[in-house]
This record gives C-alpha cells, sequence and structure tokens, in this order.
C-alpha cells in the first residue's frame, strides 16, 4: 500500500524537478533588442549572445527590405563560479531601419554538429521622422483643422554626426607627472573605418595603449557611440605646451539621394546607402606643466607613486663569497627616471650590478611598471661583520606635493672564516699563493742525417693538393666574414631572413585579418627599427587600416577579396623592409 502511494508521488516530484530545471535552462543563442521603438534615422542595436560552447558558423541577415546592419563588434566573456568555467560570446549589430512601421528582426543561427540553433525574433517599432518643436506648435494650434503633411526631412550633417575630440586628464601636470591624452571618435552607428595618424609629439615622452576602447558617452545633449585610443604621456619641460590638432580620415555611410530615374538597378550591395570619405580634425590642446619644487640631494627626477623592496639571499657567508641583494620597484612614473646606484660606497666591500630587467603594463589607460635588480656584495674582511647601507630612491608625489623616500635598508653581513682563503696582515683577503713548479729542461742533440730526413718529410707534407688548398681559403674567407659581422662591419643576412621568411609563411597562410595585422605588428615592433619615413608611414597606414576595419567589421565576416587585398599590401610592405631591414640591438 505504501508503495503505491509514494512511487507515484516520487515520480511526480521528479518531473517537477524536470520542468522547473528545463525552464531555468539558457537557450544557446540569446538575443536582446536595445531599443524596441525608434523613430526613422535613428539606429538600434541588437545583441545575439552563444551560451552553448561549441557553436559554429554563425549567421545573422546583415541587409533585408526592412533594416541594414551599419556598424559590428564581438566580445567574449569567461566566467568561473563554484569552480565551473563557462564561456560565451556576444555579436552586436548596429541597424538602421529602411522605412517606418513594424520590423521583425530575424532570427541568428549556429549549427553544433548536426543541430540546428536559432535565436528568437525580435520585433522594433519605426516611428516617422521625429516632429520639430515648430511642427508640434503647429498641430496644436490647429485643432481639429487638418495641418499639410512636412516636408521630406533631408539626410542629417554627417559632419555632425562624426566627431574627432581630443581631452586629457590633467592640463596642469607636473614636469615628468604621467598623463592621460584621449583620442575620441564620436559617431552615430554610421562609422565605416578610420585611419588615424601617428601621434609624435616633442617635449614628451610617450606611450600608446594598443587597446582601443568603445562605449556610449552623451555629448552636448546628444548620445554618441565612441572609439577611443589612448596616448601615456610624460612632459619633459616645464611651461605652456601645446598638443596640434589632428586630422583623421572616416569612412562613414550616408543615405543615398533616392531618385526613380536616378536609381541603379544594379547596385545590389546598399542601394540604400554609400560610403563617403570624410576628413574630420581634431581639437588641440594647451598644456601648463608646472616645474616642480627645490629637489632635496640624490634626487634623479622620478615623478609619481613608487614602492620599493629590498631582500638579501644571506646574512652569513664565508670570506671570498658574495651575498645579493635583490630589489624589486614598482611605480607608475617614468622608469627611466628610476636611480639604481642606490648601494653606498665603502672600502669594506665591492659591488658588482647585475643588469636591471624592467616590464611596463598599461592598464586603464595607466601605465605600471615593474623592475627588478641584483647587487652582488663582495666582502673584503676575512672575517667580522659588514654593514650594507642602501641609499633611498626619492621621488616626488604630485597628489601630496612633497618629497618620498623608499627603500632606505640597512644589511649587516656576517663573514665567516674560510680555512681556503688566507688574509693579509689588515685582515683582509688575500690571494692564495701557491708554490711556482719548476721548469724542466732537456737539451736533445739531433744528428745530420736526422735533420735532414725532418725536412725533406717536412718539403713533402708542404705539397698539398690544389682542391685541399681551396677548401682551406673558403673556409678562411667564412671565418672572416663571421669576425666582420660580429664587430658590425658587415650586415648578419643569417639572422635577418629567418623573421621576414617566417612572416611571410604566416602572411601566406594567414585565414584572418587579425593574424595579417599581428605578423606585421610583430615584425615592424620587435624584429626591425624602420628609417624609412614613407615606409613607416605605409606601415602606420596599413596597421590604422587593419585596426579599422576590424572595429566595423569583425574578421569573421570580411570577404574573401578584401582579405587578399590586405595580405597583398603586407607581403609589398614586407618586402620593402626587406630591402630596407635594420634589425633591432
Amino acid at each position: 500500500m505504501l508503495n503505491k502511494i509514494v512511487k507515484p508521488v516520487f515520480l511526480a516530484f521528479l518531473v517537477t524537478i524536470f520542468s522547473v530545471v528545463s525552464a531555468l535552462a539558457i537557450e544557446p543563442i540569446t538575443a536582446n533588442l536595445e531599443k524596441a521603438q525608434i523613430f526613422l534615422g535613428e539606429v538600434s542595436s541588437v545583441s545575439f549572445t552563444l551560451n552553448e560552447p561549441g557553436l559554429r558558423n554563425f549567421s545573422f541577415p546583415r541587409k533585408t527590405n526592412d533594416y541594414q546592419v551599419v556598424a559590428t563588434s564581438s566580445s567574449s566573456n569567461i566566467s568561473i563560479i563554484n569552480g565551473r568555467t563557462t564561456q560565451s560570446k556576444t555579436y552586436r549589430y548596429v541597424i538602421q531601419a529602411l522605412h517606418p512601421g513594424k520590423i521583425t528582426i530575424p532570427p541568428a543561427t549556429a549549427y553544433k554538429g548536426q543541430n540546428n540553433y536559432s535565436s528568437s525574433p525580435l520585433l522594433l517599432t519605426v516611428l516617422a521622422t521625429k516632429p520639430s518643436a515648430q511642427q508640434k506648435q503647429l498641430r496644436n494650434s490647429a485643432g481639429n483643422r487638418r495641418v499639410p503633411a512636412p516636408a521630406p526631412v533631408p539626410a542629417q550633417n554627417i559632419q555632425n554626426n562624426v566627431i574627432a575630440r581630443m581631452e586629457v586628464s590633467n592640463a596642469s601636470p607636473y614636469v615628468n607627472e604621467q598623463i592621460t591624452m584621449r583620442m575620441k571618435i564620436y559617431h552615430r552607428g554610421n562609422l565605416r573605418s578610420l585611419n588615424i595618424p601617428p601621434v609624435k609629439l616633442d617635449n614628451f615622452i610617450q606611450r600608446k595603449d594598443d587597446k582601443a576602447k568603445e562605449y556610449r558617452e552623451v555629448y552636448k545633449n546628444r548620445e554618441y557611440l565612441v572609439y577611443e585610443t589612448d596616448f601615456v604621456l610624460f612632459p619633459v619641460k616645464a611651461g605652456q605646451i601645446k598638443i596640434p590638432s589632428y586630422e583623421i580620415i572616416a569612412m562613414v555611410f550616408q543615405e543615398r539621394a533616392f531618385r526613380p530615374r536616378a536609381f541603379d538597378p544594379f547596385r545590389v550591395m546598399n542601394p540604400f546607402m554609400m560610403e563617403k570619405e570624410l576628413k574630420l580634425k581634431s581639437n588641440s590642446i594647451t598644456l601648463n606643466v608646472r616645474s616642480l619644487p627645490p629637489a632635496p640631494k640624490g634626487f634623479s627626477g622620478y615623478v609619481g607613486d613608487l614602492a620599493v623592496n629590498h631582500t638579501i639571499n644571506k646574512y652569513n657567508i664565508k670570506a671570498g663569497e658574495a651575498a645579493t641583494i635583490s630589489t624589486k620597484i614598482y611605480g607608475s612614473g617614468n622608469p627611466g627616471n628610476v636611480d639604481l646606484d642606490f648601494v653606498k660606497d665603502s672600502k669594506l666591500f665591492t659591488t658588482y650590478q647585475d643588469n636591471k630587467n624592467t616590464s611596463e603594463e598599461i592598464n586603464d589607460s595607466r601605465l605600471y611598471f615593474e623592475t627588478k635588480n641584483s647587487t652582488a656584495i663582495f666582502p673584503e674582511k676575512a672575517e667580522g661583520r659588514v654593514a650594507v647601507d642602501l641609499q633611498p630612491i626619492i621621488s616626488f608625489n604630485p597628489q601630496t606635493r612633497k618629497y618620498e623616500e623608499h627603500g632606505r635598508t640597512k644589511f649587516e653581513i656576517t663573514v665567516l672564516a674560510n680555512p681556503d682563503r688566507e688574509a693579509d696582515t689588515n685582515g683582509n683577503i688575500a690571494q692564495q699563493r701557491k708554490p711556482k713548479e719548476a721548469i724542466r729542461k732537456e737539451i736533445i742533440v739531433f744528428s745530420q742525417s736526422q735533420i735532414q730526413a725532418y725536412s725533406k718529410s717536412l718539403l713533402e707534407s708542404l705539397k698539398l693538393d690544389t682542391l685541399f688548398v681551396l677548401i682551406i681559403l673558403v673556409n678562411l674567407l667564412f671565418v672572416i666574414k663571421l669576425v666582420l659581422i660580429q664587430i658590425k662591419l658587415l650586415p648578419d643576412d643569417r639572422e635577418d631572413p629567418a623573421n621576414l621568411k617566417e612572416a611571410m609563411k604566416s602572411l601566406k597562410q594567414a585565414e584572418s585579418l587579425e593574424s595579417i595585422s599581428t605578423t606585421i605588428k610583430e615584425i615592424t615592433q620587435k624584429h626591425y627599427n624602420i628609417k624609412d619615413p614613407n615606409l613607416e608611414n605605409d606601415v602606420n597606414r596599413f596597421i590604422s587600416s587593419t585596426d579599422a576595419f576590424n572595429y566595423g567589421m569583425t574578421s569573421d565576416n570580411i570577404s574573401g577579396e578584401k582579405l587578399e587585398e590586405f595580405r597583398a599590401k603586407a607581403i609589398e610592405i614586407i618586402k620593402k623592409i626587406k630591402a630596407n631591414k635594420e634589425l633591432k640591438s
């Protein structure tokens, strides 16, 4: 009887749990519409998130009779919750409606194995052109009278929809203080690509943040999409310094003037929109760079946050051995202004500094660095205590407007007697003296016949084969060439082709624009100095165009013809670098 009651209840409980879990399960592709209602001429964005790992061949119609995509972007997200790792990828499309009314956004699709997944369709309401304040007033005053329809509103001025603007984080910095310069491009979803010129500033030490930012911002009471590139600057001169304006070339979408007679039926791609080149000019900025207050002795010019940490590997050493002091320095200023000569001179020991190792990282538009340095201490005493005083590193803190000391430390090393070493009368370590070995000499007397036989065999051995002589000469020339390369009188052709051949191979096998751009950046930024200004401009324009194209359209959606165009241009740049090569030291 109990089984008859418990079993149905248990089955019902399982069905309920299964239904709840199914209801809470995340769809493989989720869709989200930013604005469900817009006016004709405005844009909205639709986002598709791929929650199922391993989805392939993602597809979404970019052009229909109802709308067209004017900008795209993508992002990935990885999260770890309770030890479980989940990842997703989101595709975002900025769409522009082509007519007023109800528009259905079709679902996006993707495949995994034999399964076909799709998102839910979305509904977008597009209203007629937004009326002006004057038209609203006429409509209200007319009452029930019929007001004539307003005249067609021409397309908005593109110049007002795309704006180039620069700003700095601090307009009154101190000399050598870090500031951020932001180059912003405001647009309304009509931006296709950008060509930003190289930024070269006098009286500044600069670093460029390779990670561009994309977000939304309200500027002059209008909401814009923003594409931002940041530069870290260190002014090296006091007084008024001007950052000049820059001319930026932008490719934008413009609504085509639609006339029945002028309509071209053969223009299949984008019959309602056309691309237009637009020249933007950013604003200029004048900085008032302040001089530092009178500095204390030992200040080397570092401005910013700083932290110094000294450690020693051992306090007890044998005479003749060394103790190593390891130093780590962290900060947000210019690492080139940090003085690493912080061990005070002493007659009690000798110091040897290892080469410093500095790494830099730009995080949230701010440069941070870490410097590692090692100093070997060789005490001169044969036995006893040796004090090692480390001088502080002095910095100027722009927040408190005061000079600060970091890393003032004193280590005491105990030198233990070393039986393998000898000390002089003053207790200093002396070189261990060993008795010289006696030189044994013998006089050997040769007979006349032995001398004649030796001379004959020597002459016979000098009759070398011609081929053997040539081999010796070739090897000798090769050794001479290696010597000339070593003393920098000849270029090293062995080092050069390796990087260029690998780059050429990578370009020919590249299947995405991102890999092509990465190859060019690796060659130009890590392996070669480019002193030809024309070649440098070609490289900068190519990198800017690839970055801009990746911003406007993801590399997954790039056409084969366009990819071949970028690949050919990249191969041409590699050939020019090969003709004008100069390896970095």
